[in-house]
Parts: structure tokens; sequence; C-alpha cells
């Protein structure tokens, strides 16, 4: 890959660093988890509360 005059060379790495493993899949939730807050917040709806009702009705709900 070219970038203006520099040439830039994309290697997969061999092995990922443990906190990586780790900060990756959680940080990924915790963006979800806000930018579901946001839409819920633009929607009118409490987030903390939807998601509370979420898992309690999900879990503990014979429905």
């Amino acid at each position: 890959m070219i970038i203006g005059k520099a040439r830039i060379q994309l290697e997969a790495r061999l092995t990922a660093p443990r906190w990586l493993v780790v900060v990756v899949p959680v940080f990924s939730v915790l963006f979800a988890l806000v930018v579901g807050g946001v839409f819920l917040l633009i929607t009118g709806h409490p987030p903390i509360r939807t998601y509370r009702d979420l898992l309690d009705n999900g879990y503990t709900s014979f429905y």
C-alpha cells in the first residue's frame, strides 16, 4: 500500500498480546451499551431502567 510517498506493508500478527485479547471484547460490549443507551435516550426511554428490565425479565421471567 502506498500512502503519499511512503510504502506501507501490512502484516498479520503471529500472536496477540494477552491484554488485547481481554480489552477488545470488553471495550466492544461497553461501547455497544453506550451507543444503545444514546439511542434509547433519543427515543425517550431511560437506558438504565431498560437494560435492568432486559436482564431481569430475560433471566427471571417465566414468559
